[in-house]
């Protein structure tokens, strides 16, 4: 340091005095230096001072001819021990702590003096009519619009402008600098080239038109374009280092980290739950016993005849010594007709038993009983296994869910500062206060952000439209929750889907009843699916319609949660199949990703789809047998991709049985030419409604879904 400390000595004033000066409090400083370095003791910081004021005996010496320069000797050497002690207060920060620190108040002003100093220094060197403090203080402008918010830059071409006013006793400096950082500030998000034009152009009509500077020449042109063109040749890339390091967004990067960390612990902590519930579904269906097999129950139950109603008859001995073989053959025959027709008769009873054995009827009441309370044993355990199973798929569809959730958070949160002080900015252009932004991308495909905006602000339309523009895509508000500061909300904004559904539905209940056994439904799934579904209840009137409310209300409480499909038909038919009475409904289910365009048709024991688009209409097929008919069950699904304008048709049973033929019901959907959805159900019932003389034999509801781009 010492060969720099002579050099802007040297620079400063060129004369043999200033230059012993220089070379003077160098050697003194360097022996203090090694002395503490050999005795191996850290100066105080007063002993440093001492030093320093020491180092000044030569330069006060000098310089005091007569008391007046005395006093401004003394004066001036005051003045460059608290120099020093702002020096060696910052740069004891910075090789303590390193550059990635907030720097404190006393450090701030610390620093502020340092660059006051050296804008004073670089301020009394002029290279061929070149000034290099104006190269410098709009290269500094510009670098540090860049990586500071705007009023730090600002203060920045201020100081700077104080240590020129300093030397030059002129306030014009000072004002100059001032307006170049507010030009800078106003263009820095725009192309770099922008704001060292802006500032050129500024400098010129200072010059030529207000004639601020005593001469305006090629020169004052020059150092405006040298510092440019160092600004501009800095990689991008390394200014995002130094904005990170400097700018201010090392707070905003730990708190960024701390929420990855903790998705991370949250996803550990989701597997493991999720590995606890996969082994309870183990545990649950280990558990499932089984009924006892038939053939097994019939010898039993034949042997339990002999023991009971034969133990204490005379003629057992007789009956099976002489004619045992054919006794117990008898006997089985007898069980077996009764496990077939469910009841043992008189008639399944043959001549060789009915002439031999005078307890015939004490036999049959026996065989019912015990084969009564076989079949409710059996559909005991039946229903404990079900049940058990049932538990099973749920507790398999929760391990899944959740490890489906560990694996969403697993992913790192990208975060974008950059765009987030934009966003601030563009929505303060509207006067939309927003004390906070948070923008990630969630995937590749979409885009996250958060804002804390005043809650008169919030319904604001040019939230998503200036989100949109930042983002560089749609955005849409998916949530608005109220924030903990009163008088401001927290928006959630997505990045819209590619596609939109509207929906409309009619119906009509079967003649003579008040009440329809057919429900529909349109639930939003997340932000991006969306399911419509049609259940009939088996028959018609009340009981129909509790039946398909039921179905309807599982099956959408089952798809919020995200559950798989084939988890949720199971469990919703094995619910429906455990009542003691039977209970049938058919199914028909539609979701589509409004991201992919892709609708998923599930249809169980309902009647088939219809996807009509410009040139034809499609027809989605049918398959299985109504919930609640058996336990197991394999509904039809088919994936169809959709193109925009697609209008998908799904309907009852009552509606495609009041045409003549499937065919016929096709070509009447061909003919009907509106796109609202609304529109073409209505149609659709009025023709049905027609074909039954307005007197529907069915429950009849009609839905349809127009799928298209979002604008």
């Amino acid at each position: 340091m010492v060969p720099a400390y002579l050099l802007a000595t040297y620079l400063s004033d060129f004369s043999l005095v200033t230059l012993t000066s220089g070379v003077v409090v160098s050697v003194i400083l360097l022996i203090a230096v090694l002395v503490h370095y050999k005795i191996k003791i850290k100066p105080h910081f007063l002993l440093l001072g001492f030093y320093v004021l020491v180092s000044q005996v030569h330069f006060i010496y000098v310089n005091a001819t007569n008391s007046q320069t005395l006093l401004q000797a003394i004066i001036i050497t005051l003045l460059g021990v608290l120099f020093f002690y702002a020096c060696n207060h910052i740069v004891k920060a910075i090789l303590g702590r390193g550059i990635l620190f907030q720097l404190t108040i006393d450090e701030i002003i610390c620093a502020s003096i340092l660059l006051m100093v050296i804008s004073l220094g670089i301020a009394s060197v002029t290279v061929f009519e070149v000034e290099l403090i104006r190269i410098f203080v709009v290269f500094l402008v510009l670098i540090s619009a860049y990586i500071f918010p705007a009023t730090t830059s600002i203060l920045i071409a201020n100081i700077v402008g104080m240590g020129v006013l300093i030397y030059t006793k002129d306030i014009t400096s000072l004002a100059i600098f001032s307006l170049f950082a507010a030009v800078v500030v106003a263009f820095k998000h725009s192309n770099r080239a922008v704001p060292i034009l802006a500032v050129l152009f500024i400098d010129v009509v200072l010059g030529l038109y207000f004639n601020v500077y005593a001469v305006y020449n090629m020169y004052k042109l020059l150092e405006i374009l040298l510092a440019g063109i160092l600004f501009y040749t800095i990689p991008y890339s390394y200014l995002e280092i130094l904005k990170n390091i400097f700018g201010g967004a090392v707070n905003k990067t730990a708190i960024r980290n701390i929420v990855n960390r903790s998705r991370d612990g949250l996803c550990k902590r989701m597997y493991e739950m999720s590995g606890v519930f996969s082994e309870m579904d183990r545990v649950f269906k280990s558990m499932v016993r089984g009924v006892l097999p038939a053939e097994e129950a019939r010898q039993m139950l034949t042997q339990e005849i002999v023991d009971k109603v034969c133990g204490d008859c005379p003629e057992k001995h007789k009956c099976h010594r002489a004619f045992g073989e054919e006794t117990m053959s008898v006997l089985n025959d007898i069980v077996n007709a009764g496990f077939e027709r469910g009841k043992a008769t008189i008639l399944d009873v043959p001549p060789f038993l009915s002439t031999r054995c005078n307890r015939v009827n004490t036999i049959l009441t026996s065989i019912n009983q015990l084969i009564l309370s076989y079949q409710q044993y059996a559909t005991i355990i039946n229903d404990l296994d079900t049940s058990r199973v049932l538990i099973a798929e749920q507790l398999n569809g929760v391990s899944k869910i959740i490890r489906s959730l560990a694996e969403e958070t697993r992913r790192n949160v990208t975060f974008d500062l950059q765009r987030e002080s934009r966003l601030m900015e563009e929505l303060s252009y509207e006067n939309i206060v927003c004390t906070e932004s948070v923008i990630y991308e969630q995937n590749t495909e979409i885009s996250c952000v958060t804002l804390v905006v005043r809650s008169k602000d919030a319904k604001n339309k040019q939230i998503e439209k200036i989100t949109s523009k930042i983002c560089g895509g749609k955005m849409v508000v998916v949530s608005s929750e109220p924030s903990t500061f009163a008088g401001f909300e927290v928006l959630t904004l997505k990045t819209a889907p590619k596609y939109n559904v509207v929906f409309g539905s009619a119906g009509a209940n079967k003649g003579g009843n008040r009440i329809s056994g057919d429900t529909y439904s349109f639930i939003k799934i997340g932000d991006d699916k969306f399911m419509f579904a049609i259940c009939d209840g088996m028959g018609s009137g009340k009981e129909a319609e509790q039946t398909s409310n039921l179905a309807i209300s599982l099956i959408e409480n089952f798809y919020k949660a995200g559950f798989e499909n084939e988890i949720i038909l199971t469990s919703v038919n094995k619910l429906l199949s455990l009542g003691n009475e039977e209970v049938f409904t058919a199914l028909d289910i539609c979701v589509v990703d409004l991201r992919k365009s892709i609708a998923d048709f599930i249809k169980v024991g309902a009647p088939e789809g219809y996807i009509k688009n410009k040139e034809n209409v499609d027809i989605v097929k049918t398959g299985s047998l109504p919930l609640g008919i058996l336990e197991e069950m394999q509904p039809a699904i088919t994936k169809k991709v959709l193109v925009g304008q697609d209008l998908i048709v799904m309907f009852s049973d009552g509606v495609i049985d009041s045409f003549v033929s499937r065919d016929s019901f096709k070509n009447f959907l061909n003919t009907i030419t509106t796109i609202n959805p609304q529109t073409f159900a209505e149609e659709i019932l009025d023709q049905v409604l027609e074909n039954y003389a307005n007197e529907p034999k069915d429950d009849c509801t009609v839905i349809a879904a127009r799928v298209f781009p979002s604008v």
